[in-house]
């Protein structure tokens, strides 16, 4: 039984990183979002991180006690590796944008313009989910050693499913900013999402 276990544990550690593939005006509540969140996650992570450290002391055999813990540092460093590529994702996607922006003149069509903000509001909104996926920490549900791998499953779907969801506020940010590109007609090529952009 603890052999197996043991394997189990083992092999999730490689799985942990997910396989997921992927404006300068935001929404004014975005700053405040931004800073409530903060607040929110700190006040809540650093007794919840105390607490699954004092756990992990109690798995009574090591080699299981070695693996929790590498699994949950895992966690951390690739939810940070992630949220920070759709960071810099939507960086660009601004930058894109503002290019874009740049064409707009009293004769575009209003359809064209109303496309512009929607794309902002995409990208405003992706920014918010990207900036609460970073601050969440991930802290796996330490019971009994029967009951650790179970705790370990649970908590890598919770966040891969979190990593999912962030990550589509990011694709529909993108999908806005190619719709108002396609709105208006440029002929300056450096405004086209550059193939970067469109592996994301």
């Amino acid at each position: 039984m603890r052999n197996s276990l043991f394997v189990f544990l083992s092999s999730l550690v490689l799985l942990i990183t997910p396989s997921i593939a992927v404006a300068q005006t935001a929404a004014p509540t975005t700053h405040q979002q931004i800073q409530t969140l903060k607040s929110d996650y700190k006040q809540t992570k650093s007794s919840a991180r105390t607490a699954f450290k004092e756990k992990l002391t109690q798995i009574k055999d090591t080699r299981k006690q070695a693996i929790v813990d590498k699994v949950d540092s895992r966690i951390q460093e690739a939810n940070t590796k992630r949220t920070t590529q759709m960071s810099d994702a939507l960086t660009r996607l601004t930058t894109i944008l503002d290019k874009v922006s740049s064409k707009v003149t009293p004769t575009t069509p209003q359809a064209a313009s109303d496309l512009l903000t929607t794309a902002r509001t995409k990208i405003a909104t992706a920014k918010t989910s990207v900036e609460s996926q970073k601050n969440k920490d991930y802290v796996i549900q330490i019971t009994t050693d029967a009951t650790l791998a179970q705790a370990v499953r649970t908590t890598l779907q919770t966040f891969s499913a979190d990593l999912t969801t962030t990550h589509k506020t990011v694709v529909d940010a993108r999908s806005a900013v190619v719709a108002a590109i396609k709105a208006i007609e440029s002929e300056n090529t450096s405004v086209t999402p550059t193939e970067e952009e469109n592996n994301l």
